[in-house]
């Protein structure tokens, strides 16, 4: 079928686009310095992405974030699937989240996923 193909083709890393429920910041390791941002970080942490680019997540996010990826962090290969890393309350309102966490290209991508009320 043309739409599979299609889909299976679909190099959906290389979008730029993220769900609207989620956020995904890259940073490097270990000193945290914020490398990318998605658009819609500012709903998170009310700070557009191109102010957290450069800055130490760990201004940003507590340890209840940090700790459990770095654990995670030398289990991880570059390539594999996203890990449940940790669940935490982040940004300006202590958002419920959970946080995933994959390596690639030098650098963590912890993929945040706000939680639905009572999820």
């Amino acid at each position: 079928m043309p739409g599979e193909s299609d889909c299976a083709r679909e190099a959906i890393h290389l979008s730029g686009a993220i769900q609207p429920h989620g956020y995904l910041v890259c940073c490097s390791y270990p000193d945290w310095r914020v490398r990318h941002a998605s658009a819609n970080i500012e709903a998170l942490f009310d700070l557009p992405a191109e102010a957290l680019i450069g800055q130490d997540l760990r201004d940003f996010v507590s340890q209840d974030v940090t700790d459990p990826v770095s654990a995670l962090v030398g289990l991880l290969e570059p390539g594999d699937s996203p890990q449940r890393a940790a669940a935490a309350n982040i940004g300006v309102t202590a958002q419920p989240c959970d946080i995933g966490v994959h390596r690639s290209d030098d650098l963590l991508h912890l993929e945040i996923e706000s939680r639905a009320p009572g999820g």
